[in-house]
Order: C-alpha cells, then structure tokens, then sequence
C-alpha cells in the first residue's frame, strides 16, 4: 500500500514518487471520503499517480472500510471500461 487517506490529502499532498519497476505493480492506493462528484477524478489520478490497484470509496470515519461506496455500480463500470487507460498504463509497462 503506498497510499491509505482521504481523497483531500491524496489530491492535494500526495505527489507522485519515482517508483522501482520491481515493485509497481504492488501498487495500492485506498483513498476514503470521495465524493460521488469525485470518484472518476480519484480513478483517473490514481492511475496517474501509479497505483495498480485501488479503491475508492465515499465512506469515512474511524473504519472508512466497512462498508461499499454508494456509487460502486457506477465505479465498476467506470474502472471497467479500461480504453481511457491504456495510454497512461502502457507508459508505467
């Protein structure tokens, strides 16, 4: 995990390290409290910002975790239709 946080602190502290091609595609990145409006924004920065794996979720408090984001239909398709990545995934191969 190279990032656990709100989608606050990811979106505007947590920059980008040169990352080890051993080790990038260990990748995660949970980001919490993101709001509906905001979910294809978190997506799309974490793929910029080299995270293979993730999720993204509008819950948050002491156990931001415990429960499905309201929009995970609309994140799953979203995450799904993988075209809008290919650029972006084909520079971190």
């Amino acid at each position: 995990v190279i990032f656990e946080g709100t989608y606050k602190t990811f979106s505007e502290i947590f920059v980008k390290n040169k990352i080890d091609e051993d080790i990038k595609s260990d990748n995660i990145c949970l980001i919490y409290d993101v709001k509906k409006s905001d979910m294809k924004k978190a997506v799309d920065l974490a793929v910029l910002k080299y995270c293979r794996q993730l999720y993204v979720t509008d819950d948050k408090g002491v156990n931001p975790w415990d429960t499905l984001p309201s929009y995970w239909s609309s994140e799953i398709e979203y995450i799904k239709d993988t075209s809008k990545f290919r650029g972006v995934l084909n520079k971190l191969n």
